[in-house]
């Protein structure tokens, strides 16, 4: 194991400041303009991880141990995994849409299937048309 050299301590001071950042540019990400999350500060974050990267490796050629140095870099690589989800989630907008579907199809549904039931219900009787729909549903 290497003894740190001089000059470790000032480039480990800097790290809070780094995190600091990189929430930071998360955060200006996700709170920008909710129709422009895709164009906001994606370029923000990414070079903020790539400063931690490089000040990483400043700190292994200043004897920080190699396996503090790996651990350090998979957790950033974690991050960057996890930011894509979320930033994936909100251009996407896959709730909203969801919603949207099944509105259309809730309003739908009767107008189309009302000629059904009403041919159900002219041949046999009213509540027929009805509880045949249910039957089958219940049979699922």
């Amino acid at each position: 194991m290497r003894s740190p050299r001089s000059g470790s301590h000032e480039a480990g001071a800097r790290m809070p400041s780094l995190a600091i950042s990189l929430l930071q540019a998360v955060k200006s990400c996700f709170q920008a303009n909710k129709g422009k999350i895709e164009e906001s500060g994606d370029d923000t974050f990414y070079q903020t991880c790539a400063k931690l990267s490089l000040h990483m490796e400043k700190l292994r050629k200043a004897g920080l141990n190699a396996l503090e140095v790996s651990r350090v870099n998979q957790y950033l690589k974690n991050v960057i995994v996890e930011f894509e989800k979320m930033r994936n989630i909100a251009c996407y907008r896959t709730p909203l849409s969801l919603r949207a579907y099944s509105k259309i199809f809730l309003h739908a549904f009767p107008i189309v299937f009302a000629p059904h039931f009403a041919h159900l219900s002219q041949d046999y009787s009213m509540p027929s048309g009805f509880l045949s729909e249910f039957e089958r549903i219940a049979k699922r």
